[in-house]
């Protein structure tokens, strides 16, 4: 390895132990937040919790745009999007195509003051892991045990703790339900065809309908002042290239968002066939976007 190389792992160590140490401290203070203040005023509890959220999300944030020299354009469908978006409680529907994608999406939050209060469905097991799983845990993220009887239950509570909320929040779904390979995609688009759905993607996996009908249903009768956005992630550079070892590395990786706001009233919830369709077209828009 060359001394420049070692240099550069050098650095990388560092701020890898850095941002390790510090947000092992800030989970430390959420604990301390979570078993205090949540009992006494709940909402002070969140507001909180938001800028702890903020300073550990913030730190992969910059491993992007600061050490990476990573960029995003932002496209926005219209000026009622332009104008909602970051500025009321959202649903966002968004593609998960790469590993990374999660950290780009952070930063979209970030640029519209949503970023501590961003929220996200998620397994279950995710909780237990250090970091990034028990910030999940104190920002109120909907956990999924992929067993009905219960998600529904935990949709229902975990959608009334986010439009308890004093802030905006930005609640994400990967309708998809997992991330883009090529296998999964060859089982998906073959289930679609198995069952006659009419629809071939491209780039994208056949989006599962149930918690998502489920979620659009609660919030439409119990939250209607609350909006759907459609969000499509993409980037120039070829898939390969889109990998959180190469952030680390220091590779820049070039993307664009293209952002659509679906008031909820205009979203068919009557039927499961309705809310399906809607889906399935939803995610044909997607494609068309790319």
């Amino acid at each position: 390895m060359s001394e420049l190389g070692i240099k550069n792992s050098l650095i990388v160590g560092f701020c890898a132990f850095f941002v390790f140490l510090s947000s092992l401290l800030v989970n430390l203070i959420q604990l301390i937040n979570y078993l205090t203040i949540r009992y006494v005023n709940v909402n002070l509890y969140r507001q909180i919790n938001s800028y702890f959220q903020y300073i550990i999300y913030s730190q992969i944030i910059a491993i992007c745009e600061v050490w990476s020299g990573s960029t995003v354009e932002i496209y926005f469908a219209d000026k009622s999007t332009a104008d909602g978006f970051g500025s009321e409680h959202s649903l966002v529907v968004a593609n998960h195509r790469y590993e990374t994608d999660a950290a780009f999406l952070w930063l979209v939050a970030e640029r519209y003051g949503c970023l501590g209060s961003s929220k996200a469905f998620a397994k279950r097991e995710l909780r237990y892991v250090p970091i990034i799983g028990w910030t999940f845990f104190f920002g109120e993220y909907i956990f999924l045990e992929r067993d009905w009887r219960k998600d529904a239950d935990n949709i229902a509570i975990g959608l009334d703790h986010i439009m308890a909320h004093k802030q905006p929040t930005l609640l994400m779904i990967a309708a998809e339900g997992t991330r883009f390979t090529a296998q999964k995609y060859e089982t998906s688009m073959k289930f679609a065809t198995d069952r006659g759905l009419g629809v071939h993607y491209k780039h994208h996996l056949l989006p599962r309908v149930k918690g998502f009908a489920y979620s659009v249903r609660h919030l439409k009768e119990k939250y209607p002042e609350a909006a759907l956005y459609s969000l499509q992630l993409a980037f120039d550079e070829n898939k390969e290239s889109i990998k959180i070892s190469n952030l680390i590395k220091g590779v820049p990786m070039n993307g664009s968002v293209h952002i659509k706001r679906i008031p909820l009233s205009t979203v068919p919830t009557d039927s499961e066939e309705s809310i399906a369709k809607y889906l399935y077209d939803l995610y044909s828009e997607k494609v068309n976007i790319l």
